[in-house]
C-alpha cells in the first residue's frame, strides 16, 4: 500500500485525468490525496461566491472516489506559469505531508500554460518521489503518447458521475469536455490496448527498489 497524490492545477483536472485512477488505487488499500493549485476565476475575474461553492463540489467529489484529503492552495488561476518558485513551494508542502510513493500530474504537452507551469514546477517539488505519471485531460494536450493504462470498464461511470457534480464544466457533445467524449476518449485510448475502457499515462519516472 501507499501513498498517492494528484496534483491538479484546477478543480475537476483530478477527475478528467485521473478520475479512474484514483477509484483503482483505493480499491488496492492505496491511500489518495489531492492538492488542488489555483482557484478558478470567471470571465478572468475572482468570485469569491464561485470559489466557495467549487470547493464545495471538489468535496464531493473526492468522497465520491474515495480521496482522503483534499488540500486546497488558493493560487491564482491562469497565472501559475508567473512565479514557479510559489508554485514549486505550494507542491513541496503537500508533498512533506503527505510523502507520498506515487504522483499524477499533468503533461507538459497541455495547451494550458497553467497545467504546463505545473509539470515544470513537479520536476523540483516530485525529485524524492518514486513514480510520477502524466495525465491527460480531453482535447487539451498535443502529441500526448501514453504507455501506462489502467483498465477502466468498472471504474468510468463514478468517474462520469464525478465530473458531473462539477455541473458548468460540462457541456453538450461534440463539445470535448462532455460526458459523451470523456467516454469516447477512453475508448479510444482503450482500443490501443484492446480494453473497452482506460485511462492512459505517460510514465516520467519510475524509481524501483
Amino acid at each position: 500500500m501507499a501513498n498517492v497524490l494528484v496534483i491538479a492545477p484546477h478543480a475537476d483536472d483530478e477527475v478528467l485525468g485521473c478520475g479512474v485512477a484514483i477509484q483503482w488505487h483505493v480499491e488496492k488499500g492505496d491511500t489518495v490525496f489531492v492538492v488542488i493549485l489555483a482557484n478558478r476565476v470567471i470571465n478572468h475575474t475572482i468570485d469569491e461566491d464561485y470559489i466557495k461553492e467549487t470547493k464545495s463540489i471538489t468535496i464531493k467529489v473526492a468522497k465520491l472516489l474515495g480521496v482522503k484529503e483534499v488540500f486546497f492552495k488558493d493560487l491564482y488561476d491562469e497565472k501559475l506559469d508567473y512565479s514557479l518558485i510559489d508554485l514549486i513551494v505550494a507542491i513541496e508542502s503537500v508533498v512533506g505531508k503527505v510523502k507520498p510513493r506515487i504522483a499524477y500530474i499533468p503533461s507538459n504537452k497541455d495547451t494550458n500554460q497553467d497545467h504546463r507551469a505545473t509539470f515544470d514546477a513537479c520536476k523540483v517539488a516530485l525529485r524524492y518521489v518514486n513514480k510520477v505519471l502524466a495525465y491527460e485531460i480531453v482535447n487539451s494536450a498535443k502529441d500526448f503518447s501514453p504507455n501506462v493504462f489502467i483498465c477502466a470498464e468498472k471504474y468510468i461511470n463514478i468517474k462520469l458521475k464525478a465530473i458531473e457534480l462539477y455541473g458548468e464544466e460540462i457541456r453538450a457533445f461534440p463539445y470535448p469536455r462532455s460526458l459523451e467524449g470523456i467516454r469516447i476518449l477512453s475508448q479510444y485510448r482503450g482500443m490501443k490496448v484492446y480494453n473497452n475502457h482506460v485511462e492512459a499515462f505517460e510514465l516520467i519516472k519510475d524509481v524501483i527498489e
